[in-house]
């Protein structure tokens, strides 16, 4: 059986024709009608328009065109010339272009599994199922069990070391233009040096004098509740005394009040509710509030 690649043009010897009153006789001025069945469909005329031509001792060159052979699946080719010859027919299996480049042309078989026993390819470690691994060794791309690296590794792409990143590999020139700014922080990293101290001097003042021109950060948190333009409610706030808070400076680190700041006037151990001096606008209420530090 001759196999075809899908959608493509060829040209094929048919024959050969013999001389239909005795059958031995071989016809080389015929003028042939050739017809398609295409993988079992009603037989109909070619669709090339190629002049049939005979090339030698009864067999003729016949031409398929895309439109020809764009049905996968069996095709049934049939030449006659009823008056004077016997039909011949040729049967062809038209195969996907890329099975066919697989077979007989340059390409590789695609082996993409989407599937594994007719069902979508499971989790990992799904019985009945190959477990893909990674080998162990010291060559480019394999991980040393033994020494606990990832060999050949020389970008700031990837760990070079199963416990962190060699010296020098994360450099300036690295990093692109803005891909760590105050966004990228995670929102708990103030709280984290919440114990800390904030020490900044006052623009215009020295170091040392009467000015307390250094500010010390005693508290960070974050709205969790309903606020106003003048109140916030945070649940983190546990101390118990009434007015903890009043008198301290209260600085809000992101949304719209970003770097505003107000002074303290109330504290409600109750509610865990802080009253200040009114801001442009009410901070963003919780949970996943606006952040704020108490200096």
């Amino acid at each position: 059986m001759l196999h075809l690649k899908q959608s493509t043009t060829i040209t094929f010897n048919m024959g050969p024709f013999v001389d239909r009153t005795d059958g031995v006789t071989e016809e080389t001025g015929l003028t042939l009608d050739v017809e398609l069945s295409k993988n079992g469909g009603t037989f109909a005329n070619r669709n090339s328009a190629t002049a049939i031509t005979h090339d030698a001792n009864g067999w003729y060159k016949v031409e398929l065109n895309t439109t020809d052979t764009d049905t996968l699946g069996r095709l049934i080719v049939k030449a006659h010339d009823a008056a004077n010859a016997l039909p011949v027919w040729v049967e062809v299996m038209v195969m996907p272009a890329n099975v066919w480049d697989s077979l007989y042309g340059a390409d590789k078989l695609d082996v993409n599994v989407e599937e594994w026993n007719a069902t979508s390819v499971p989790a990992e470690h799904t019985a009945g199922y190959p477990i893909c691994t990674v080998k162990d060794g010291t060559g480019t791309g394999e991980i040393d069990t033994n020494a606990g690296a990832i060999v050949s590794v020389t970008t700031a792409a990837n760990v070079t070391t199963v416990n962190g990143l060699a010296a020098n590999v994360i450099t300036a020139a690295s990093i692109a233009t803005g891909a760590v700014d105050a966004d990228a922080l995670a929102a708990d990293a103030v709280a984290e040096i919440a114990d800390g101290v904030w020490d900044e001097p006052i623009a215009g003042h020295s170091t040392s004098g009467t000015y307390g021109e250094h500010h010390y950060l005693i508290y960070s948190g974050q709205c969790s509740g309903a606020t106003t333009t003048t109140t916030l409610i945070d649940s983190g706030l546990t101390q118990a005394d009434t007015d903890h808070w009043k008198g301290r400076v209260i600085i809000f680190l992101d949304g719209g009040l970003k770097f505003q700041a107000t002074d303290i006037t109330a504290f409600d151990p109750a509610t865990d509710k802080l009253t200040f001096t009114a801001v442009t606008s009410a901070p963003t209420a919780g949970p996943g509030g606006t952040r704020y530090i108490i200096v």
